[in-house]
């Protein structure tokens, strides 16, 4: 049975794990109170993964090393615009087919 689940973050510069089963769907995030929010629609009964995610604001270089960077949602905290992404490889493991 899937159902959804919330998953606070914080508002900050730094790379953050959210860790969910891995039958997930990704749907929404925003602010909740004051506290950055990402919902997932999740199947409780899979195995868990771990998702590594970092914000980053509007005119913010989106850079983490080698990383590689998969936009999930924009939301909005009073005047700032926030930019939540998924770090989805580093470069370094990335091993391509010949």
């Amino acid at each position: 049975m899937k159902v959804v689940w919330k998953f606070p973050l914080e508002l900050s510069n730094f790379v953050q794990e959210i860790s969910l089963p891995n039958t997930n769907c990704f749907l929404h995030a925003a602010m909740q109170d004051g506290t950055p929010t990402a919902w997932f629609e999740v199947d409780p009964a899979q195995p868990k993964m771990t998702i590594p995610v970092r914000i980053f604001g509007t005119g913010q270089a989106i850079v983490e090393d080698d990383a590689q960077f998969r936009h999930m949602a924009t939301f909005m905290h009073g005047i700032y615009v926030w930019h939540l992404y998924e770090i989805v490889a580093d470069n370094l493991d990335i091993v391509e087919a010949v």
